[in-house]
């Protein structure tokens, strides 16, 4: 959000359904997403699904990176 703002681009945090089922899209013309990771896919989805109903076209999203990562427990003493 804040390297948005700084190239003087609207933009949002938004943590929740909730918040943002109430930002205002009427007047954007283009979306842009960004999902940490522990960001649940069906939250992604489901703004994906709102866009769509609000007539944003869908892009193909591609993947930054592939990850396949398994660490082992750590034991706590």
């Amino acid at each position: 959000v804040e390297v948005a703002q700084a190239m003087g681009t609207p933009a949002r945090l938004v943590p929740d359904w909730e918040a943002f089922t109430a930002v205002e899209l009427d007047a954007v013309a283009t979306v842009g997403i960004t999902a940490g990771a522990s960001t649940p896919e069906s939250f992604v989805a489901e703004v994906l699904r709102r866009l769509d109903h609000e007539g944003f076209e869908r892009v193909d999203l591609p993947a930054a990176a592939q990850e396949d990562i398994s660490l082992p427990p750590v034991r706590l003493s």
